[in-house]
């Protein structure tokens, strides 16, 4: 029992083998057809965007910014920290 019908032999083939070589090696035949081909093209950008989940693009700005993004989120923080003479005396007193 075959998967594939003698059209589909001959598109699979044409798809990887488009430059008619008769023969394709592994590092060829692993660019065309590889794992999540179904979303994502050969050079492993997405074709369809998630909009649940964010770009790999943005995944790596987030962790090349990510002291930027530690600094702000302190500077705010400190910023609106109520001082600390409010709540605690400086000396217990017994």
């Amino acid at each position: 029992m075959a998967i594939l019908n003698r059209e589909e032999i001959s598109r699979l083939l044409d798809y990887v083998d488009s430059e008619k070589k008769g023969f394709v090696t592994f590092a060829d035949f692993s660019k065309k057809i590889h794992t999540n081909m179904a979303q994502e093209d050969e050079k492993g950008e997405p074709k369809i965007l998630s909009y649940v989940t964010p770009k790999k693009q943005h995944i790596k700005d987030l962790l090349l910014n990510n002291d930027k993004f530690k600094k702000t989120i302190f500077d705010i923080t400190k910023a609106l920290s109520p001082p600390k003479s409010m709540f605690f005396e400086e000396e217990f007193r017994i």
